[in-house]
């Protein structure tokens, strides 16, 4: 995704605001993230801590500047087992790519220092499963209480919410009405003036 792209720009934001207002560290931390695609969100992460980062595809990280990790690890979460805890493991639209969902979140628990955090961003709403998700090969979307019963099993959930409040209907009409469509990427083309100012700028 283009890192200039309202979507790409927004989940810097996102990652920055629950640093600062929810996690709120005193000190750098120790990072993983998980499923690190191609990097967008390291630009936010590096400024809490070191990372390291987890992807099961080696050309995904090689695509990444060095810079902006310590440690790289090929492979899946479900098998991951790494030699020391995390203060922060991060995984941005991740576990719908994951059939077992349910041990990549054991996973990531094991992962994690005592008193350390999960935050994480999914696909919600079942209903609204579509081409769009068929092609981008995920396995499912969230509804938030069936959800919130999977993190308890593990987590204490401190903070869930949603995203994109204006965006809801006009989505949610085009993907029901493709739904049976041929899998397809759905990503609004905005015009220049609407990107621009479709988030809150970060200094990233």
């Amino acid at each position: 995704m283009d890192e200039n792209y309202f979507i790409a720009r927004g989940q810097l934001y996102l990652i920055d605001m629950l640093f600062r207002k929810k996690i709120k560290p005193s000190r750098k931390l120790s990072i993983l993230c998980v499923g690190c695609g191609d990097g967008n969100e390291l630009k936010a992460l590096n400024k809490y801590g070191s990372v390291d980062v987890l992807d099961i595809e080696e050309k995904a990280i090689k695509l990444i500047p060095r810079s902006s990790y310590v440690n790289a690890f090929i492979g899946d979460i479900c098998q991951f087992k790494p030699s020391k805890k995390y203060d922060v493991v991060c995984g941005f639209d991740v576990l719908e790519h994951i059939e077992d969902d349910d041990t990549a979140l054991e996973r990531i628990h094991d992962a994690l220092a005592e008193d350390g955090h999960f935050i994480f961003t999914v696909p919600a709403h079942s209903q609204l499963f579509s081409s769009h998700d068929k092609a981008l090969s995920h396995f499912r979307r969230y509804d938030k209480n069936d959800f919130i019963g999977l993190l308890n099993k593990r987590f204490d959930v401190s903070f869930l919410s949603y995203r994109y409040f204006f965006q809801f209907l006009p989505v949610s009409v085009d993907r029901i009405l493709h739904k049976n469509a041929t899998p397809r990427i759905q990503a609004p083309n905005l015009p220049k003036t609407l990107n621009d100012d479709g988030f809150v700028e970060t200094p990233f």
